[in-house]
């Protein structure tokens, strides 16, 4: 199982609106004092969370490729964000049983666009045998918005690229899934 540590970003956005504060040098002299009208305004948006779908809260999100058979060769198994296991070598994916696609839901304002920052590639192991996970994907689409209610769900799948002659055994690791306000 590879934990997913998550971590919340909050954004709090901000605008201020200011009146002109250029006035002609006439009116400027004939006052030895002024005061010029502002106006300002503020949008305060509800602090993003984010959480693991379906976990107790405390209990780490997992994702799990499932057993897969070493060969020769480089291989690559890709976990889509809908669940689908492909192998880049035919005959090497095992059972299923097991694999864990990652869901998270997302509370904010409602309608809001938010970014969902995946990571790079990262390094699970065993041991000292490493593999590399990368092309993190979501399922949101290329421009994540939250719904009516302000809240969001999505899966997150990756490419796990294992080395030829890969040694067996269970591999660990962990990567961090953020969202931000757009």
């Amino acid at each position: 199982m590879h934990a997913i540590e998550v971590k919340i970003r909050r954004t709090i956005m901000i605008a201020l609106l200011l009146a002109a504060c250029c006035l002609p040098a006439a009116v400027r002299a004939a006052s030895p004092h002024q005061e010029i009208a502002t106006g300002s305004s503020l949008h305060i948006m509800l602090s993003l969370s984010l959480a693991g779908a379906g976990v107790p809260p405390g209990v780490p999100v997992s994702m799990n490729f499932g057993e897969l058979f070493t060969v020769g060769t480089p291989n690559t198994i890709t976990l889509s964000a809908q669940g689908a296991r492909t192998a880049g070598v035919a005959g090497t994916l095992g059972s299923s049983d097991g694999v864990i696609v990652p869901a998270f839901t997302v509370a904010g304002d409602r309608g809001a666009s938010v970014n969902i920052i995946l990571p790079g590639p990262v390094t699970i192991s065993n041991g000292a045998a490493t593999m590399i996970v990368s092309g993190f994907t979501h399922n949101l689409g290329a421009t994540p918005k939250l719904d009516v209610n302000g809240n969001a769900l999505f899966s997150v799948g990756a490419t796990l690229n294992v080395g030829a002659n890969q040694p067996t055994g269970q591999y660990t690791g962990s990567f961090v899934v953020a969202v931000a306000y757009q």
